[in-house]
């Protein structure tokens, strides 16, 4: 017994002595593991370092050579755009808009090359027919035609055909269209829609194209005209809508989000609901899909029968007045209801509601609202 406890004791001194040496053996080992690496593949890095070296002097080289091409861009710039001021000449332009004037069907006037010495590269409006004594070209027009020209300048000033000051490439130009059918009637929208999206939009030309408008006609009309595939659409195009409370909000909006009016009055009660937009619009737009809908379905007849009677089962006499600003006949009633100016949402939704429930229609309204 003696024997094997001293083996014993032996054996456990062994191990404290090793564990006593643990960190210094580590680091050996570390030491030895790291030397051996560096050994195998010092000619590796050697050869990184030299690659790196060479290709930094290469940057710089190209960096050298960008730099002195920006120069010579820059007088080249300069140089142009002083001989595009000597040399102009707008009679392509001109041509271009009177095209574009007669293709809009406006043939009553034109525009023509000024006769006078001192406004060399400018040009005048000139009525087909003789105007009247003393009237002015430009104010014969209606605001229209004035929109429609203003339009085709800016169209081709944008592209640079007309412009004498310094030049700017298209991928500088940042351009910003707002509202350009505002005036017009809406024969107009489909025109001035492909025009702006063929010598605009089409091609990406421009480092930037923004079109701001609060037509939803024309902005279908921009739709139909762009890819018709997701990820093309969304590679090129971002859509954004503005909402104007207390302080505005952009919101960010799918291509298939608003498709058309009677769709966008249901989204602006939803914009109620989500206190995207102020509650008194909201018996107006009531109004206005209960038109449209009754009317589509030829049920208005039904609808002042259903009309009275809930007016006669309101409890609340307060709310009376809701059912018979629905039940007027035309928007142009000069008489003004007081109750659109504290508007509790939540219980003209339950009146709005009630109307599809009682003439059965409850289902559209849960489509429209879900949807």
């Amino acid at each position: 017994m003696e024997e094997i406890a001293k083996d014993i004791n032996k054996a456990v001194q062994s191990i404290i002595a090793k564990a006593k040496k643990f960190n210094e053996n580590k680091n050996d080992i570390q030491f030895r593991m790291w030397d051996s690496i560096r050994y195998h593949t010092g000619n590796l890095f050697s050869l990184e370092k030299n690659q790196i070296d060479k290709k930094d002097k290469e940057i710089d080289q190209f960096k050298d050579q960008l730099s002195r091409v920006e120069q010579i861009g820059k007088k080249v710039t300069a140089r142009i755009s002083y001989l595009r001021s000597k040399t102009s000449n707008i009679d392509e332009t001109i041509s271009r808009i009177n095209i574009n004037l007669k293709n809009l069907g406006l043939t009553s006037f034109e525009i023509v090359p000024s006769n006078n010495p001192e406004q060399k590269n400018h040009f005048i409006l000139s009525r087909r027919e003789e105007p009247k004594e003393g009237e002015a070209v430009f104010k014969s027009l209606s605001e229209g035609e004035k929109t429609l020209i203003t339009f085709l300048y800016f169209i081709e000033k944008c592209n640079g055909s007309m412009s004498t000051d310094l030049y700017l490439t298209d991928n500088e130009k940042l351009i910003v269209i707002d509202d350009p059918i505002s005036s017009l009637s809406q024969n107009y929208i489909y025109d001035i829609a492909s025009m702006i999206h063929a010598k605009i939009i089409k091609g990406n030309k421009f480092k930037k194209v923004i079109v701001l408008t609060h037509s939803l006609f024309f902005y279908q009309e921009l739709l139909k005209l762009a890819p018709s595939k997701v990820d093309q659409f969304d590679k090129k195009y971002a859509l954004y809508r503005l909402n104007k409370k207390q302080y505005s909000i952009i919101q960010p909006m799918s291509k298939g989000e608003l498709k058309n009016d009677y769709q966008s009055l249901w989204q602006t009660v939803k914009d109620v609901i989500d206190g995207n937009a102020h509650p008194v619009v909201l018996p107006n737009v009531m109004r206005n899909i209960i038109e449209y809908y009754f009317g589509f379905v030829h049920k208005k007849d039904k609808l002042a029968d259903i009309l009275n009677e809930l007016i006669e089962n309101e409890p609340e006499q307060g709310y009376k007045s809701f059912y018979r600003y629905i039940n007027r006949g035309s928007h142009a009633d000069p008489t003004n209801i007081g109750f659109m100016v504290d508007v509790d949402h939540t219980a003209y939704l339950e009146r709005f509601r009630a109307i599809f429930k009682e003439s059965q229609n409850e289902e559209h309204y849960i489509c429209m609202m879900e949807s």
